[in-house]
């Protein structure tokens, strides 16, 4: 009898333990999902495309051939680099590429027209004849006064005899004022200088 009960006892922790790991999920017997999938491919695709995109993107200087060499370049003759390469420079706007004296901004005045290939006094590229001496109505006869008179404004100053400007490269009647040896001094007869 004693070997019975024992039988029915362990029967019954038996049932119960198999019973219990019925109702307990295990946990190591889990599966993926079907529907995941192995991004890493793609994601390096993505990667490599977007350096690819990020390569030609890079954006490039216009640069202007500058034939003459005075830092100011053509504008009908361009390139579009990361730097600009031997005889190309940053700056355009040169309206006359084979003299040197021609370019955007220049400040000094001449006597005489250049040719590129026809004559013109804009040495400034402008666009206009600009005078060194222009109208001064009324004429005046005398130059500033030289006390707190300037080299610069005395040789700005001249006086042509019917009020208009004289032509430029022309030496006509009129007054020009000069700076000579601290003073501003008249000149007779003028020659207009343009730019």
């Amino acid at each position: 009898m004693v070997m019975m009960r024992r039988r029915a006892k362990n029967d019954t922790i038996s049932d119960t333990i198999q019973d219990e790991s019925e109702t307990i999920p295990d946990v190591y017997e889990t599966e993926a999902p079907d529907d995941e999938t192995d991004t890493t491919e793609d994601t390096a695709e993505d990667t490599a495309g977007d350096v690819v995109e990020a390569e030609s993107e890079v954006p490039c200087v216009v640069c202007y051939r500058d034939f003459d060499m005075d830092g100011y370049g053509r504008d009908d003759d361009t390139v579009c680099q990361e730097t600009c390469p031997g005889s190309y420079v940053l700056v355009g706007g040169d309206c006359c590429d084979g003299e040197a004296e021609v370019h955007p901004g220049q400040e000094a005045w001449f006597l005489e027209p250049y040719t590129c290939p026809g004559e013109s006094w804009d040495y400034n590229c402008n666009g206009a004849e600009d005078y060194k001496y222009p109208v001064t109505p009324p004429p005046a006869p005398n130059c500033p006064d030289w006390a707190g008179t300037s080299e610069e404004e005395c040789e700005s100053h001249a006086f042509w005899q019917d009020g208009t400007p004289g032509v430029c490269g022309e030496y006509e009647v009129g007054v020009s004022c000069s700076w000579w040896a601290g003073t501003c001094t008249g000149v007779g007869m003028v020659t207009q200088e343009c730019h």
